[in-house]
């Protein structure tokens, strides 16, 4: 047998995009499955990561919006300053009635004294 040459097709060339589509259907599959964790929960406020990023155990990847934590640091620290308060207030209370203790046993001392004459 003959070889038959390749048929050739011949047109005119333009300047323009290529499209090219293909459709598929199927399962995707990780290739590694990690658990990340954290000590505390909130909103995400940044990553520092980019997805397929190789990182090792301890590296910061994330970082939670502190906001909500800073603002009941700041209540915590009210909380504390007024109970700080308090205590000044209730030692004060305290030596006054003290003192006023210490007078009644003088008062009654001699009230003893005058009773005994």
């Amino acid at each position: 047998g003959q070889k038959e040459s390749p048929g050739y097709r011949l047109g005119k060339i333009d300047r323009g995009e290529i499209q090219m589509v293909i459709s598929s259907t199927g399962r995707v599959q990780p290739v590694m499955t990690v658990e990340i964790g954290s000590q505390v929960s909130g909103q995400i406020a940044e990553v520092l990561v980019d997805f397929n990023s190789r990182v090792e155990a301890g590296v910061v990847i994330a970082r939670i919006d502190s906001a909500p934590f800073a603002a009941r640091l700041k209540v915590a620290q009210a909380d504390v300053a007024f109970a700080r308060a308090n205590v000044t207030m209730q030692k004060a209370a305290l030596e006054e009635l003290q003192a006023e203790l210490y007078g009644s046993r003088a008062a009654l001392a001699e009230l003893a004294e005058d009773l005994e004459r």
